[in-house]
């Protein structure tokens, strides 16, 4: 190698080596081109390339050649996108890329400028022809060209290569020249022939589109052939098109809804009885309705707009009922023999093309023509209940217990051996439903029935034990605990309950499943209810977990209430039934439209229809469906409870505030009266127990005047029913121990005057401070402030054959006994609520009752509270009014301030209740004296009676500023009530001082005892009134144990183990020495003795016999009676010194005086 050739080949590798540097710098920052859309490529092109698979892969090569890849759309309605596919790792990247876009663009033109695109665009009456000679003519390469038909628009695309196309665009040319010259040298008529759905066809001939079309084109020819199926044209080539093209507007404008339906009742809409049938039911009622047979077995209606589409789906669902009863285990095999098929047949033959029965292994589809439906699913139901027998016996609450835990074995080994003859048992067991539940075939039934009569022999028998500490001894967790080793022991159930009342107490129950504990009630065997309502229940109410429920004589519909409601028929037919009538009749006819409006076919039984109340007093009206009552199936019963909860659901949920019931079902369906009143309580205490924020404060219970004599008697257990005209018999009197009383006195605590006698101790008396040891000989109430760390609470009150009176939670008297402080003048003021519900009652002229209460007067459920004002009539003033205000609503001082005039007229003004359990309210203006105060409440008494208003509560009026003192407010009000009561009045009867401070109670009652007590001497003959009855209290000290057994020895047994226990435990002991020290016992001496008793024991006192009773468990009472005897030694040692102090005073004395004599 030369020099020279040395030198070119270095420099050559140097350029080389920059070169490749640089190129190296320039890979780094390559980047791919964005692909390119081909969006201008024409569609039909784009169509002959994705579905001409040769032409595509050539078009896909020159792509390649480019460095391009073709991505096809899914759709003809996208584009082609070319990507490219240089790797920027290639030496000649930069070069490839270079203008790639352009190439691609360049490439593609290239390849389509070879295809070629040809339409040929034709008239209607040459469409056909034309498609007929190109479907028998041959095509040339047929895989360089391709042909589309547009029938829509009658054109013929073609496209391919140009050099095919040149041969097959003439041979199509051709075809078309040659049918236009066989049209002009044919008519100018054509036929077209268009193949429709059978009820598109009765569609248009029920709209009478024929002549609509004829008389819209004259020279057309047009048919409609149901047979066939088809719409046939004859005409011009263009009117054709036209019609046809109306044609299918017509069919559009057609409104479609489907329906669901059971199989039985599809077959049987296409059947031509039926099918006649609805369409003379359609055409009475002017409405075209058309129906199919859709898509998932639905049946798709058709008519011209929505209205008349809604009104024939109702005709056909009116005139084609079904119905389906489901089968259990025990049914399902009575429909698969002979006699069922024989029955079917029977039923099909009688009714043919007009019932369709189908049976499966869970259900009975029926459907079946209106006329006949009722008989068809009579026959059936009768032919189950034929064969399946259901019966429900009813137990009770005891004796289900009974049964639940000594009988249960039994239950199981019967349920056992007849499950194999398909009868089945369940025990029914909730709310107010008791019983055993036996389904199958009629001859296991009966046979189960006969058993379980044998297991179900149970018996009630009673045994009466009477001994003081009875009652105590029973509710300690002692006496409970002996009760549940006897029930065990003897097989057995026991109730208790007092000498005429009943008494809540419980066993520890260690057990089997069964309910917790035994609970001890009144409850009878053959008295399945616990409660039953009697006549002279109307014009009481009781409260239903804050719900006020009232007992009300007279005509539903005159209710002024939000709802009422009413239990009519299935078809919602308002012209019969009692009720309903008189919702007719009073609330016009609108009431009747809207029942048809919304249920036109009838509702379910337990659901309801809201209407609204016509020209009634009420907003809206609830009617719903019930059964006849099954007499003790349960399910009347059930179907009852569920319409009654929907309604106070629905009232609730609207916001209303008060409804009405009847008497739902005591007329023709048979329903006891005693059984629905229960319900009915039942119900509205559940519902407030669930929604104790419920809107509904009032619910009355309606009976018709001419029906209260067919409502039995009262079992008077419970609920508790307090009568607003009760007397002061019926009053509540919380039993007390007094502080001096002995054992046989505590029965009746006293209530004694400053005036009593010796004589008046013998009845019920109040002691005072100025009371003498011989007035205190009987047992003493002093009316003052309870204890704070007392442990007297009372459970609830109970109503008692005609007796209320409250009585103690279990466990409360194993604590402590009430003892209520001496009145010594030291009681100091306590604001604290007394821990009792006790009413001081007293009667007045004419039944007018007095009652003084300690409580909260907004709280009140008379039907009226009395509230006093300043001038300015503002509500944020005085206590009463503050709570009034803040319980109330703000709309209650809104109407006050609307009635001023009435304030100047009459001195007071009656407003609504707001948000408060009672009806309306009196403001009345402040007074500054005491007659002033008379005069004003004389005549708010008088108003109150005149509104037919039977219940009234005042607070202390005037105390609040200490204008008046209580005793002044008190005589006050006693001297208006007196009053108000001598005038006779007709309806209010019940009038409530209602005091929030305990001592402001005490001087209250203290003030009206001394009242009744002056009155008393002074009063007529006529009006004689026993002082001592001021406050009356009791304490039964005999029990009846009711004993549930299946066995008269088990019974004997129980009643020995229970007398051998009450002797073993309880025991008395009398000390009558130092009688001398006992006659003399001061207060405070008594007190202290009474406090010396152990656990339960009691100590009484009669000063005036000289005698101490200590009565209790026998361990109680020796410790008790240690305790007093040493008590009473101290006394005596006490007295004995004093004795001597005094001699030893009086013999110095004489030794002093003799010894100065002697000087």
């Amino acid at each position: 190698m030369n020099k020279t050739e040395s030198s070119k080949q270095n420099s050559h590798s140097e350029v080389f080596s920059k070169l490749t540097y640089k190129t190296e710098d320039t890979v780094s920052k390559l980047k791919l081109p964005d692909p390119v859309e081909l969006k201008d490529l024409n569609p039909q092109i784009l169509k002959f390339l994705m579905k001409n698979k040769k032409h595509r892969q050539v078009f896909e090569k020159n792509l390649s050649d480019v460095y391009g890849v073709a991505i096809w759309p899914s759709s003809l309605e996208d584009c082609v996108i070319i990507k490219c596919t240089v790797k920027v790792e290639e030496k000649n990247a930069s070069l490839l890329l270079k203008d790639w876009s352009i190439k691609v663009v360049d490439k593609v033109k290239n390849f389509t400028a070879g295809i070629e695109v040809a339409k040929f665009n034709l008239i209607l009456i040459a469409w056909p022809k034309v498609l007929k000679e190109l479907r028998a003519s041959r095509v040339e390469n047929p895989e360089d060209v391709m042909v589309f038909f547009e029938q829509d628009q009658y054109s013929i695309i073609l496209t391919g290569s140009r050099g095919t196309m040149e041969t097959l665009k003439k041979r199509v040319l051709d075809i078309i020249d040659m049918v236009i010259a066989q049209i002009k040298h044919e008519e100018q008529r054509i036929t077209e022939t268009k193949q429709m759905q059978t009820c598109a066809i009765i569609l248009l001939m029920e709209s009478n589109f024929k002549q609509e079309i004829k008389k819209l084109y004259p020279g057309l020819q047009f048919d409609l052939n149901l047979k066939e199926k088809n719409a046939i044209f004859v005409g011009q080539a263009d009117i054709v098109q036209k019609a046809v093209v109306q044609m299918h507007g017509k069919l559009q404008s057609f409104v479609s809804r489907s329906m669901q339906m059971s199989k039985p009742a599809r077959d049987l809409l296409f059947v031509k009885e039926i099918t006649d049938y609805i369409k003379q039911k359609m055409k009475s009622q002017k409405i075209i309705g058309v129906w199919d047979l859709a898509v998932k077995n639905e049946i798709q209606m058709f008519a011209w707009d929505e209205r008349d589409v809604q009104k024939a789906i109702q005709i056909v669902s009116n005139c084609l009922l079904e119905k389906e009863i489901i089968l259990d285990d025990v049914m399902a095999q009575n429909v698969k023999g002979q006699p069922w098929l024989q029955l079917v047949q029977r039923i099909q033959e009688k009714h043919k093309q007009k019932v369709a029965i189908e049976t499966s292994m869970k259900s009975i589809l029926i459907a079946a023509r209106d006329d006949i439906f009722i008989n068809v699913s009579n026959e059936i139901n009768g032919y189950l209940e034929k064969h399946v027998k259901e019966l429900v016996l009813e137990l009770g609450l005891v004796k289900m217990k009974y049964i639940k835990r000594y009988k249960m074995e039994d239950i199981k080994a019967l349920e056992k051996k007849f499950e194999s003859l398909n009868v089945k048992l369940f025990i029914i067991d909730y709310g107010d439903q008791q019983g055993i539940k036996i389904k199958g075939t009629m001859d296991g039934c009966n046979a189960l029935e006969t058993a379980l009569t044998d297991i179900n022999v149970i018996t009630k028998e009673h045994a009466m034990v009477s001994k003081d500490g009875l009652k105590e001894l029973f509710q300690s967790s002692r006496g409970r605990e002996e009760l549940r080793l006897i029930e065990g022991r003897w097989k057995c159930l026991i109730e208790l309950k007092n000498s005429g009342t009943s008494v809540s107490i419980q066993a520890e129950d260690a057990s089997d499943g069964c309910s917790s504990g035994s609970e001890y009630d009144a409850d009878e065997f053959n008295e399945p209810t616990d409660w039953q309502l009697s006549s002279d229940i109307c014009g009481t109410s009781i409260d239903a977990c804050g719900i006020k429920v009232s007992f009300l004589e007279g005509e539903l519909a005159k209710q002024r209430v939000d709802v009422i409601v009413n239990s009519t028929n299935q078809k919602l037919d308002l012209s019969i039934g009692a009720v309903s009538k008189a919702i007719l009749k009073y609330g016009g006819d609108n009431i009747q439209k809207e029942c048809l409006q919304q249920y036109p076919n009838g509702i379910n039984p337990g659901k309801i229809v809201v209407t609204s109340g016509g020209n009634l007093s009420s907003k809206k009206v609830y009617h719903g469906y019930l059964k006849a009552y099954d007499h003790g199936k349960s399910k009347s019963l059930k179907l009852m409870r569920t319409f009654v909860k929907n309604c106070l659901k629905e009232a609730d949920k609207s916001g209303f505030h008060s409804m009405a019931f009847p008497y739902i079902g005591t007329g023709k369906l048979g329903f006891p009266a005693d059984k629905v009143g229960k319900l009915l309580v039942q119900c509205i205490e559940k519902f407030g127990k669930k929604t104790p924020k419920t809107s509904l404060k009032e619910i009355a219970l309606v009976v018709f005047p001419s029906d209260t004599k067919n409502i039995k008697a009262e079992d008077t257990a419970k609920p508790h029913v307090v009568h607003e005209d009760s007397t002061a018999e019926d009053t509540a009197k919380p039993h007390v121990v007094h502080e001096d009383s002995t054992a046989e006195d505590t029965a009746k605590p006293h209530v004694v005057h400053e005036d009593s006698t010796a004589e008046d101790t013998a009845k019920p008396h109040v002691v005072h401070e100025d009371s003498t040891a011989e007035d205190t000989s009987k047992p003493q109430v002093h009316i003052s402030s309870y204890p704070e760390n007392t442990s007297c609470m009372f459970m609830k009150t109970v109503r008692l054959n005609d007796t209320i009176e409250p009585y103690f939670t279990e466990g409360s008297l194993a604590e402590d006994t009430f003892k209520p402080p001496i009145c010594d003048g030291s009681e100091t003021e306590k604001t604290t609520k007394p821990q009792h519900n006790g009413i001081y009652k007293c009667t007045l002229y004419d039944s007018v009752v007095l009652e003084i209460i300690q409580g909260d007067i907004t709280k009140e459920m008379t039907d009226v509270i009395v509230n006093s004002v300043l001038p300015d009539f503002s509500l944020n003033q005085g206590n009463v009014s503050k709570a009034i205000l803040k319980a109330g609503g703000i709309s209650i001082q809104q109407e006050c301030l609307g009635k001023v005039q009435d304030f100047e007229k009459d001195g007071f003004v009656v407003t609504k209740a707001g948000n408060l359990p009672c009806k309306m309210i009196i403001h009345i203006a402040v007074q500054n004296k005491r007659k002033e105060w008379e005069n004003i409440i004389r005549p708010v008494l008088r108003h109150a009676d005149r509104l037919r208003l039977n219940s009234i509560s005042f607070p202390a009026l005037g105390t609040g500023g200490k204008v008046l003192s209580p005793k002044k407010i008190a005589k006050a009000i006693y001297s208006a009530c007196t009053d108000f009561a001598k005038s006779q009045p007709v309806c209010l009867k019940k009038i409530r001082v209602v005091l929030f401070k305990t001592k402001m109670l005490t001087e209250f009652v203290q003030t009206i005892g001394y009242c009744r007590s002056s009155q008393e001497e002074t009063t007529l003959s006529e009006h004689p009134v026993d002082r001592t009855k001021v406050m009356e209290k009791s304490d039964p000290i005999s029990l009846i144990f009711s004993i549930s057994t299946d066995s008269e020895s088990n019974f004997k047994a129980a009643v020995e183990d229970i007398e051998g226990f009450v002797k073993n435990e309880l025991t008395e002991k009398e000390i009558y020495s130092p009688r001398e020290i006992i006659a003399k016992l001061v207060d405070k001496q008594v007190t202290e003795m009474k406090g010396m008793g152990q656990g339960q024991a009691m100590v009484s006192v009669s000063r005036k016999k000289g005698v101490i009773k200590v009565s209790g468990t026998q361990r109680e009472v020796l410790d008790t009676y240690e305790n007093i005897m040493k008590y009473l030694r101290n006394i005596e040692r006490g007295k004995i010194k004093k004795e001597y102090e005094k001699v030893k005073e009086q013999i110095c004395f004489i030794a002093i005086l003799s010894r100065n004599f002697m000087r």
